[in-house]
């Protein structure tokens, strides 16, 4: 998707900071396909160019995911022309961010101890595919739950109408 990006022209945005440029286009095509997902709203920087650079710079999370109105899931979007990420890079750029899930273009680009930093305190580093299974997934999951719980809470009210209209009966008979 962004092979190519270095042979488009994008002199008219009036920038001359391609990394910039090549950030915008991935962080939009990450909320582009997990946007797509079922069960999910996302909440996103904007879409214009110039508003998103002045908003990335001032939100804490690139996107915040809602699932099913109740589970809140915060995104950070890393796109990486190198192959590897360096530990000063990654106290630099990812130890201070909060964010759940890291989607990245190439999620071996941390080493192993980073990645544990980040797991340790219960974050993901995923490529964009691995996020939009997972948040699917989890959708799905929390969309069964709650559906079972409904299910289970009218099957439960229903059991209880049965044996009072059952009493009501026998107290009728009596």
């Amino acid at each position: 998707m962004l092979g190519n990006i270095d042979k488009l022209n994008f002199s008219y945005t009036g920038l001359s900071d391609i990394r910039n440029v090549k950030g915008y286009m991935w962080e939009n095509r990450c909320n582009s396909l997990i946007g797509n997902i079922p069960n999910l709203t996302i909440k996103h920087n904007s879409n214009d160019f110039t508003e998103w650079k002045s908003s990335n710079k001032n939100n804490k999370h690139d996107a915040v995911i809602t699932i099913n109105k109740n589970t809140v899931l915060s995104l950070e979007y890393k796109y990486r022309d190198v192959p590897k990420v360096y530990h000063s890079w990654f106290m630099e750029c990812w130890h201070n961010k909060t964010s759940d899930i890291f989607v990245v273009n190439n999620p071996n680009c941390l080493s192993y101890e980073d990645k544990r930093t980040l797991e340790v305190r219960g974050q993901k580093v995923m490529s964009l595919a691995e996020a939009i299974v997972y948040l699917e997934a989890y959708a799905r999951k929390i969309t069964t739950s709650i559906m079972k719980y409904m299910l289970y809470s009218n099957v439960k009210r229903s059991c209880l109408g049965i044996i009072k209209w059952f009493r009501q009966l026998i107290d009728k008979g009596k």
